[in-house]
């Protein structure tokens, strides 16, 4: 966010204030999801193995990868604006 004021020129505290609204709606889902988890008494996940996270994690590189690919097309001009 602060990137994202710093290119549009806009006053760092709006910017702030832009961001107040969803942190406050995810602190309320997650302690809505805490609370529903403890009342409905849902079992907790079995704890993955060590090659389980491995495998996944591999799976996962070209979508982790995404979002730096995407920044550097923007960065570089590969994309048209």
């Amino acid at each position: 966010m602060i990137l994202y004021g710093a290119l549009v020129q806009t006053r760092l505290v709006h910017c702030s204030q832009a961001d107040l609204f969803p942190f406050c709606v995810a602190i309320t889902l997650a302690i809505a999801a805490v609370v529903v988890g403890k009342t409905q008494r849902v079992p907790a996940a079995r704890a993955a193995s060590w090659k389980e996270r491995g495998q996944v994690t591999v799976k996962a590189i070209p979508s982790l990868c995404l979002p730096v690919i995407i920044l550097a097309h923007l960065h570089w001009s590969f994309y048209p604006y």
